[in-house]
């Protein structure tokens, strides 16, 4: 008789099937939180680049701020010499004392973190909602209109903030003497003493900065300073020339026409006073500044991911 011997198998050991965890999803505060942190360090780190040439700036645009610009058909050697014979009287005090060219450098870094942090974070985020969170890439044009928002955003800031500049370096004050003096003669509102012309000039920088800089460091430098220089000289000399003009009437034609007159005259004052002082210091204020702040921004975004 043949017994048969039945083999048993154990069945194959079935693979373990390991639950991967999913990425986290960083939430929006924590997104707009690192904007801010990036915004703010590469703008105050920049800033060290730029204090010295901002301040032979600030002396150039207000030592010329009462001298009448020569016509063009009347320019000749003479004027030409007369005008580098000025640069270089105002240039002497920082060689006399090199200590005034970081007049405020500590102080105008900590005024700038609040101000860059608020144009960064806000064109990031104009950006994201442009692209729909990432889906489609942006144009230049979406990424200049972006950080044109931001810009705007900034001048509330870096108003005051440069005000303070101007007055500390003008009347050889400490920040806290400037700020006293400022709230003490003109109130809250003397804080945003050239607000309106800061504007259009913190929307140059500020697309100058996030919209070119990376790719085109040495013409963003020069386009976006020299574009930007009038309403800059327009608002420096504004803040170092404190000067209220109340208007004594409640007929409302007659303020209109008054702000229209003062309107004109001060434009044409200011055309005639030479408003592209110190381009050649603001040239090397904002290649100082894209130098540092550019690569300080690409380290932050390394280190937070």
């Amino acid at each position: 008789m043949t017994v048969s011997v039945q083999q048993h198998r154990s069945p194959a050991p079935q693979p373990v099937v390991m639950d991967t965890p999913k990425p986290q999803v960083p939430s929006a505060y924590a997104l707009m939180g690192k904007q801010i942190f990036i915004g703010g360090a590469s703008g105050a780190a920049g800033m060290w680049g730029a204090v010295a040439p901002i301040n032979i700036k600030i002396a150039l645009q207000t030592a010329s701020k009462g001298l009448p610009q020569h016509e063009v058909s009347k320019f000749s050697y003479k004027h030409l010499q007369n005008m580098l014979l000025a640069t270089a009287n105002t240039l002497r005090i920082f060689v006399q004392d090199p200590r005034r060219l970081f007049t405020g450098a500590t102080q105008v870094s900590l005024f700038t973190f609040p101000a860059t942090a608020i144009s960064f974070s806000v064109a990031k985020g104009v950006e994201n909602y442009l692209s729909e969170s990432g889906k489609k890439p942006l144009s230049k044009g979406e990424k200049m209109l972006a950080a044109a928002c931001g810009g705007v955003a900034g001048s509330v800031v870096v108003g005051p903030s440069e005000l303070l500049q101007v007055v500390m370096q003008e009347k050889k004050m400490k920040v806290f003497e400037a700020a006293s003096y400022i709230y003490n003669t003109y109130g809250v509102k003397g804080f945003f003493r050239g607000i309106i012309p800061t504007i259009p000039r913190e929307i140059g920088f500020t697309v100058s900065w996030l919209a070119f800089s990376a790719e085109y460091p040495f013409f963003t430098a020069i386009g976006g300073a020299t574009a930007t220089h009038p309403s800059d000289t327009l608002k420096t000399r504004m803040q170092a020339n404190f000067k209220y003009h109340p208007i004594a009437t409640s007929d409302k034609k007659e303020i209109v026409a008054r702000i229209t007159e003062i309107v004109k005259v001060s434009f044409s004052n200011f055309i005639a006073s030479k408003p592209m002082a110190g381009l050649f210091a603001r040239w090397l204020a904002y290649g100082g500044f894209f130098s540092v702040a550019v690569p300080v921004e690409k380290k932050m975004k390394e280190l937070l991911g």
